[in-house]
Formats: C-alpha cells, structure tokens, sequence
C-alpha cells in the first residue's frame, strides 16, 4: 500500500495515462505521414518499438523527477515546502482530458466518417448473360463496360473501375460485401438476353448499407435499340441517386457509334483483349472501323493494340506497328477531339514518343475537365511519374487508386516497379507474389519479379519468375531471350555473351538488357540499351544506380527530353541541378 500511494504522491500513475494517450495519437500521426512520404512499411514498426521502450523510461522519469516553481528537479533534491504534487498532477489531468478528447475525435474522425464511403459512389457489376445458348457473356460484358463509361462522363459520380467491379463475376457475394469491399455506397448489377435481334435487359439499382432498391427496369427491345437502352439506364441511375448530369445527352459517350454491327465488333475486340489475344483483338478492332470508320473509340482501342503488338513482337515488323498505331490514333483524335479516354490514350502514346511535356499537358487537361479529380488518379498518369524518376508522387497517386478501384489488375505491376524504384525490396516481392494471380498481362509482372530477384541477387527467384514469364511469353527466336540454356545466366564465362546477342536482336528487349546487363556489370552495355530504349523504367532500378552517376546517362535522359520535362513540372527524386544548365543524378 505504501508503494501504490508513493506512485500515486508522484503522479507516476498519471505519467502512465498521458504516455499512452501521446503514443497512440503518435501513432495515428505517424499512419499518416508515412502513406504521403511513402517510407517502408517497417518505419511504422520501428516508431512502435520505440514508444514502446520509452513507456518505462517515462515512468521512472516521473518517479524520479518533479515538477517545482523552479523546473524540474530531482524529487530528492526537492524542500518539503517546494513540493507540490498536486499541482503538478492537476496540470496534468487536464492535459491528459485535452489529449482524450483530441483522441475521441481523431477516433470518430476515422471509425465514421474518413473511411466512410462518398454517398454518391457505384458499382457496376458484370451482366450475367442469360441467352439460350449461354454465348452472350461478351455482350453482357460490353454493356456493363459501356455503363460505366457512360455514368463516369458525370463529373459528380465517382464509379468504380471495371477490373474491381468485374472482379465478383461469378461469386456468390451478397452486395453489402462488395460496397464494404469497393468502398462505394450503390451497386448497379442486371442480366442480358439475346436472342438473334431481340434483347430483353433486365437492371436494378441498389443501396448496399440498407439493401433498398432504389430503381429497376426491364427492357424487351430489338438490338438497334441497344444505344437509347443504355442512355436511359444511365439516366435512370442519376436521377435515382440526385446527380447532376454533366452532359446535355446522359450518358451520351463521345467517339462512340451507332452503328450495330460496328459496336458488336468492338466489344467483342474488348473481350479477346481481355483474354489475351491480341491479334484476334486487332481483327475485330479493324472491322469495328471498317464499318463505321468515325467510331472513334474502336481507333483508340485499335492504337493501343499496335502498340502492344510492338511490344510483344520485338523487331517482327515494328515500324509496321508503329505507324499503324500513329494513323489511328490521329483518326481517333480527329473524330473526337474532346473525348476524355481519346485524350488519355494519346498521352499515353506522347510517352512511348518520349514527348514528356506533351503527355503531361495531355493529362492535365483532362484533370482540369474533371470536377470529381478522378481523372489524375489512372494508371496511365501514374505510368508517366513513374518513366520520368518522379517515384514518390506516383507512388502516392497508386495508391490513391487503389482506394477507388483495389482490383485493378495492372496496379501491381506499378506498385512492384516503384517499391523497386525507393529500394523497398522486400515490399516489392510481397507485391509481385500477392499480385500474380490477378495481374493482366501477367508477363509484366512476371518480368518486374525477375528484376526484383536480380536487384535480391536470388538465383532461384530468377529463374522462378522467369519461367512464369515464359509460360505467358515463349522465347522467340529473334529475341534471343532468355537463353536457351538458363545456366548461361549464372556461368561467369559466358554471362554477356547471350545477352549482347538479345541486343542487336530486338529493341524491345532493352528494359531486360539494361538491367541485367547492370546485374553482369556490364556498364556500357546497360547504357546502350537505356539510350535506346522507348521505356525509361530501366533508368530508376537500383541496378543501374551505378550508371546513373555517369555523363554519358545525363546525355541520355537530356536527348529522352526528361530534363526539359524536370524544368517545367519539377526534378525528380533521383536528379538535381547543380551549376548552370547541368545537374547530377544518383
């Protein structure tokens, strides 16, 4: 009894109070500026640790110590008319209240309202296809896509990506499950029948926190009618859920057709790019086009199919690709010059063309159409931080995107990439393991996993992730990637002899040859492939750290036009200037 009172006379058991009220609103503070600096997920950690080994140091500083008119001093130290525990102690059950109630509210602030999904906020889920012959899924597909594209045109509605909406086809989750999980407040989900020219749609509105209907409809039309359906359901959803409509037409898409036979062929071009198949993609593109040669949509789609036929087929008729890529984008442009996803692609492409400071005017107009600031938050702006060494800030952008659609199938690869970028290794490898299965392509994060095991120095994770790279992505002969004896990569004699021979194979190869020509040490080789190349990711691993530090690197990223980008939107985090016009890179 005479300890407790002493502990008591002391205000030690205050001190107790206040330290772990001060470490939890720490560590709250903390949870926050680490997801904006973008530290290591182990800095969270340490900063625990460390309140942790401070709690008892802080108690045996109150046993000790005591606040007097005069500071602190030791309580040995300390007169009997200078002692005034209760002084001390009531200062410190009002900073102790004050601190609770900063508690309370930083508590309700994020149990209720931070985590809160926005009122108005959807889902639209994959059609199920209820034809007779069940051979309809890539119709019904389309037309959810279509939707989302339609209600993401009102600028007061945030709708979910189609990868995490897409994501519960086929799963028996009830609704509330997937809003918790895609953090919207409605979901928009029907059927399609379609038999020859008849279709009979069925779609319904629903508010996941109450599972109240808010509207449904059924349609029983021709196919020619397919357009005014979709405008109406659009309407429909808006008027329900009290938004404004941006556009004059709701739901009207810009660049879009009304051409059947043409819109059939475009989803169905979607569908095979959604499986893969690209070439089969192309076709239906190019006959989307043929017959309706103003549906801009079906060139812009068509534009990014040549460019990922360049990147598939290295050399095998790559200018071919190119310039087809270039005459359709410019047929989707003229078409629809004001289209949001038109714009986005050609930005995309102004990248591959290393015109930076195009690109990022390109995505900045498009944010400044956007009222609800969705527009910023894509993987293709994400795609050009990256490329142009601003790590942090796209790292910060992911992850913002994440938030609104956690499915997105090509999010894994960018976080893989820039956790690789800041040297988090460890986070980088989780991600490629975690992200594997629901990566599109998966060749591209099959390749970030066997830049992360060579940046690891982890043999069997080379050849690990190589082999899932080869699954999706055979070796063809001209590339001359990987070897076809896989013990060449470990063999010290013979190391960069296949690996000059990928290089006067196929450009398309460079990001794979700059880095491992790093992990081999061949420097030279590295920075041939960097000049080269139409993709700097390779410019930010730390493999080629070492090369940055080079003059001939600084000619590269000046004739990439990264430096006349860094002057006008900012350096990055892996260059400065110094004096005059030059800098220096680490």
């Amino acid at each position: 009894m005479k300890l407790l009172s002493e502990l008591k006379r002391r205000n030690v058991h205050r001190m107790a109070v206040l330290y772990a009220v001060v470490a939890w609103l720490i560590m709250q503070l903390a949870e926050v500026m680490l997801s904006l600096v973008e530290l290591p997920a182990v800095t969270g950690e340490f900063v625990l640790i460390l309140l942790a080994i401070g709690f008892p140091i802080a108690l045996v500083f109150s046993w000790f110590f005591e606040l007097t008119p005069e500071g602190l001093s030791l309580e040995k130290n300390v007169k009997s008319g200078d002692s005034k525990p209760h002084v001390a102690g009531r200062r410190a059950d009002f900073i102790i209240i004050a601190l609770l109630c900063s508690a309370v509210i930083v508590f309700a602030y994020d149990k209720w309202w931070a985590s809160a999904p926005l009122p108005q906020s959807i889902a639209v889920l994959a059609f199920v296809d209820m034809s007779p012959e069940g051979d309809q899924e890539y119709f019904a597909d389309g037309l959810a896509e279509e939707l989302i594209t339609r209600l993401t045109e009102i600028d007061s509605l945030l709708v979910s990506g189609r990868a995490s909406s897409f994501h519960f086809k086929d799963r028996d989750e009830d609704l509330k499950t997937i809003g918790e999980q895609l953090s919207v407040s409605h979901v928009l989900e029907g059927s399609v029948r379609k038999a020859g020219d008849e279709l009979r749609i069925t779609a319904r509105l629903t508010d996941v926190s109450s599972g109240f209907q808010l509207w449904s409809d059924t349609y029983e039309r021709g196919l020619k009618d397919i357009f005014a359906i979709q405008k109406d359901i659009a309407e429909s959803v808006a008027t329900s859920l009290s938004v404004r409509l941006s556009v004059g037409a709701p739901g009207a898409i810009e660049g879009g057709t009304e051409n059947i036979e043409a819109y059939e062929a475009f989803l169905a071009g979607n569908a095979a790019n959604q499986r893969e198949e690209l070439l089969r993609a192309i076709d239906h593109y190019e006959q989307a086009t043929r017959l309706d040669p103003g549906f801009a949509l079906a060139w812009e789609r068509q534009a990014n199919a040549y460019q990922q036929a360049y990147w598939d087929f290295g050399e095998l008729g790559a200018d071919r690709w190119l310039q087809r890529r270039d005459e359709a984008i410019a047929r989707a442009v003229s078409a629809a010059p004001d289209s949001r996803q038109v714009l986005n692609s050609l930005a995309v492409i102004e990248v591959y063309r290393r015109n930076f400071v195009e690109a990022r005017r390109l995505f900045d107009e498009i944010h400044n159409r956007d009222e609800a600031g969705v527009a910023r938050y894509s993987v293709e702006y994400v795609d050009l931080l990256t490329k142009t060494g601003n790590t942090r800030q796209a790292l910060w952008v992911a992850h913002q995107i994440q938030r609104r659609d956690p499915m997105n199938p090509m999010l894994p690869n960018y976080l893989t990439q820039l956790y690789l970028s800041l040297g988090r290794l460890e986070d980088a490898l989780e991600t490629v393991e975690r992200g594997y299965e629901s990566a599109i392509p998966k060749r591209y994060l099959a390749i970030s996993g066997i830049v992360v095991a060579l940046t690891m120095d982890r043999p069997e994770e080379i050849l690990k992730w190589l082999t899932e790279w080869h699954k999706w992505y055979p070796p063809v002969e001209p590339l001359k990637f990987p070897p076809p004896d896989w013990d060449q990569l470990f063999d010290a004699d013979h190391q960069p002899d296949w690996l000059y021979e990928a290089f006067e194979a196929s450009r398309g190869l460079d990001y794979h040859v700059a880095n491992w020509a790093a992990y081999y040490g061949e420097d030279e080789l590295a920075l041939k492939a960097m000049g080269r190349s139409l993709d700097p990711w390779s410019f930010w691993t730390p493999l080629t750290a070492r090369v940055r530090t080079t003059d001939e690197f600084k000619q590269i990223v000046r004739q990439a036009g990264l430096v006349d980008y860094w002057k006008e939107y900012g350096w990055n985090d892996f260059c400065a200037p110094t004096d005059g016009e030059d800098f220096e890179c680490h």
